[in-house]
């Protein structure tokens, strides 16, 4: 007896042992089991049998089919399902008596003899001395049986047929099928016990936790950097994506991503950015696998093109930009993207033109290409200048060009152009004039830009009709670049006089004045109106009296008119604007003296332009300053920035300078005319540098990197799915190990 019950405890030791071994493994990889009591030796434990997880990380795709399968004539398994959405489902297994078991118990029970009831000094649950419990195999059929069991463990870890699962049972077994249908996703847990018929003692019980994911997971959402503008996904650096993909079941486990050239990236977790290099032209495949292994569909991604190479700017006009031009000149612009350096190129976003500072011309290729549904990779202008040179110098022509990522491109050439011919102003003498005094004559030939060529040819007839050339005077040029030339010629002799004034630019027009006039010194003098002639005052006030006004040898009358009005000596004339004062004087004999002046009285002060520039303006990078006054006879008198004086020509009238330097300006500057009024101006202005890029691109790149969102907090989550299969895999390796010495031992005792 003591035999027989010392090899049935070695029997269930071992057993529990191999139970204890299995239910780690299978449990572990599962999320757990447990075990609530401890099993009697007189009791055949129920079995809890399910397959092995078909997903990976513990987790099943479809659902188990798991069978109970109790086994002991006098106990009594119990279960309970719950499901994830906490659905129960109860119930309860036991095997059916025989007749001849039945009949046995009748007798025993008359005789007041029960095999159930506890005796003396016996342990509760277990036969009475010199009984034996039936269906209890003795040492060696349970070891078989045990050897027959430990064989369907190995194959069920081995990934048997779930249908062959419990096959070879005792044939006195009771067993409950739950279908694979009746599980949810998400969590399900089954609790499997044993208990006493009669007095309802727990001889054991298991819990085990199921997880199942029937679903794959969602399409990957990608998201694209913004673009201040409409020119679609094109980057001139490396651009990142973003994308997002959810799953109701197990969670995202990864992301993978294949790239136009086939490379593959896996991106860990549901939320993942994908950096592209520059030089990237294409799509992205993406799809999203879950904890459980189930793979999502395929996205793909909008078109992403990076690429750094800048547009090519050229520019052409008839005769080349080193030559003057005369009208308005035609230039050519052409504007291309090469891509060469990756193949590919972006296309063009927009080209602009700057003449002088302003802006001519503006052209959107998006527009063009949103109607064609192409990129626009080469685009030919042709441009009229309207703007003329000043002082002899060059209009500025920038041309500004960017492509659809970013890319910009400068190209600035110079051309002269002269579109006024140039202006003669002669002094001193008039057409039809005759004068009784000396004549000093003055021939002012100006030009906005640079003279080529000045010529005064004066002839004279004497009273006798002999008619001689006096020798051309040699103009003098003044030191502005030759924008006017001058030339004095002083002539005495009584006679009548013939003159030319001709004059030419660069650009290759040319003007010509002429006329003639009368020296006679026996005719009455006029005298002081001459000094008058192209004279500015602020007003007008003859005080000569007529003796100093007209001189002659007999007695004379004259008569003085202003604007065609009579004038008196000594009224005051004040109006601003272009006067002409003119005297007739006539001798006893008949001879008459003409003279007329014309002069401007302006006593309003010259006004400043500044051209784009505002008071308090701030500028980015670089700022065009343009001063200049427009009214005759004005000049910039002076000229200082930040309190350093610009040098300035004598009659300076326009002032242009690029500042490209950072910082703080002061503008101070003074203007003059010919009658001495005078202006000021003051302007104050700020030059910025532009704001690099490198922190905007960077900063969401590390941000990922390091495994932050926007505000800098760590993300969570991101280490369960790693604990999970360390634990998974440490409980599986623990089952091999444990079996393996259970076999060795087994075979040592044998």
């Amino acid at each position: 007896m003591g035999k027989s019950r010392s090899g049935k405890s070695a029997g269930a030791g071992k057993r529990r042992g191999l139970s204890i071994l299995f239910g780690a493994g299978c449990m572990a990889v599962i999320l757990g089991a447990a075990v609530s009591a401890e099993p009697d030796d007189e009791y055949r434990m129920p079995e809890l049998i399910c397959p092995q997880p078909d997903g990976t990380g513990g987790w099943y795709q479809t659902g188990p089919d798991i069978k109970i399968i109790h086994t002991d004539p006098d106990g009594v398994t119990r279960y309970k399902m719950e499901t994830s959405s906490g659905k129960l489902l109860e119930g309860e297994l036991r095997l059916e008596k025989k007749e001849k078991e039945c009949a046995d118990e009748k007798q025993e029970k008359e005789s007041g003899s029960c095999p159930r009831e506890t005796g003396k000094g016996e342990e509760p649950g277990t036969l009475p001395a010199g009984k034996k419990k039936e269906n209890v195999m003795p040492s060696e059929q349970e070891e078989d049986a045990e050897e027959q069991k430990g064989g369907e463990e190995q194959e069920k870890e081995e990934g048997g047929d779930p249908e062959d699962i419990g096959e070879g049972q005792p044939e006195d077994a009771a067993v409950q099928e739950l279908p694979a249908e009746i599980w949810e996703e998400g969590e399900n847990r089954i609790t499997v016990w044993m208990e006493t018929p009669g007095s309802g003692k727990e001889i054991c019980r298991m819990e085990k936790v199921f997880l199942l994911d029937k679903t794959d997971p969602g399409k990957v959402e990608f998201s694209y950097p913004s673009r201040p503008d409409d020119s679609g996904l094109y980057f001139r650096q490396g651009a990142e994506i973003t994308m997002d993909c959810e799953d109701k079941g197990s969670g995202i486990s990864e992301i993978i991503c294949i790239l136009a050239d086939g490379t593959e990236k896996r991106l860990e977790g549901g939320h993942a950015c994908l950096t592209l290099p520059t030089g990237y032209m294409g799509s992205v495949t993406a799809y999203a696998q879950d904890r459980a292994g189930r793979r999502g569909e395929c996205s793909i991604s909008r078109t992403v093109a990076c690429e750094d190479e800048p547009p090519e700017v050229l520019l052409s006009v008839k005769g080349g930009f080193l030559s003057w031009h005369q009208g308005q000149p035609e230039i050519s612009i052409s504007v291309r993207e090469p891509g060469e350096r990756y193949g590919f190129s972006s296309g063009l976003s927009s080209v602009v033109c700057h003449v002088s500072g302003k802006t001519v011309m503006q052209k959107s290729c998006l527009e063009e290409c949103g109607e064609t549904g192409n990129a626009i990779t080469e685009e030919n202008i042709s441009l009229k200048i309207e703007e003329a040179s000043e002082n002899g110098k060059p209009v500025a022509i920038t041309v500004f060009a960017a492509d659809r990522a970013g890319n910009t491109a400068v190209r600035t050439e110079e051309l002269y152009i002269d579109r006024s011919a140039p202006a003669i102003r002669i002094t001193g003498i008039r057409d039809g004039m005759i004068t009784g005094e000396a004549v000093c004559a003055e021939a002012v030939a100006a030009d906005e830009n640079i003279l080529d060529d000045v010529r005064l040819d004066i002839w004279r007839s004497d009273v006798n009709g002999n008619r001689t050339q006096i020798e051309s005077p040699q103009p003098a040029v003044r030191e502005d670049r030759g924008t006017e030339w001058r030339l004095n010629v002083m002539l005495e002799e009584d006679g009548v006089y013939e003159f030319t004034v001709s004059a030419s630019d660069r650009a290759g027009h040319s003007v010509e004045q002429n006329g003639s006039f009368t020296i006679d010194r026996t005719s009455p003098v006029i005298r002081y109106v001459d000094q008058l002639n192209g004279a500015t005052m602020r007003f007008f006030q003859w005080n000569y009296g007529r003796e100093e006004m007209v001189r002659d040898f007999t007695d004379y009358t004259y008569q003085m008119n202003l604007d065609g009005r009579l004038y008196l000596s000594g009224d005051m004339e004040t109006e601003e604007g272009i006067h002409l004062l003119e005297v007739k004087a006539e001798d006893a004999a008949g001879n008459q003296s003409y003279a007329r002046a014309v002069f401007t009285i302006d006593h309003t002060p010259p006004e400043i332009h500044l051209g784009e520039l505002e008071d308090g303006g701030v500028y980015k990078e670089r700022v065009l300053l343009s001063l200049w006054v427009d009214g005759e006879g004005e000049r910039l008198k002076s000229l200082a920035i930040n309190g350093e004086r610009q040098k300035l020509s004598a009659d300076s009238r326009i002032f242009q300078y690029e500042i490209t330097e950072p910082g703080m300006y002061v503008v101070d500057v003074r203007a003059d005319d010919l009658t001495g009024n005078e202006s000021a101006e003051r302007i104050s202005f700020e030059v910025r540098e532009r704001e690099g890029l490198a922190a905007k691109i960077f900063r969401p790149v590390s941000g990922a990197l390091l495994g932050k969102d926007e505000g800098g907090e760590e993300r969570e989550g991101t280490l369960a799915p790693a604990m999970l299969g360390a634990v998974g895999c440490a409980a599986v390796l623990c089952g091999i190990l444990g079996r393996r010495i259970y076999l060795r031992r087994r075979q040592g005792q044998r």
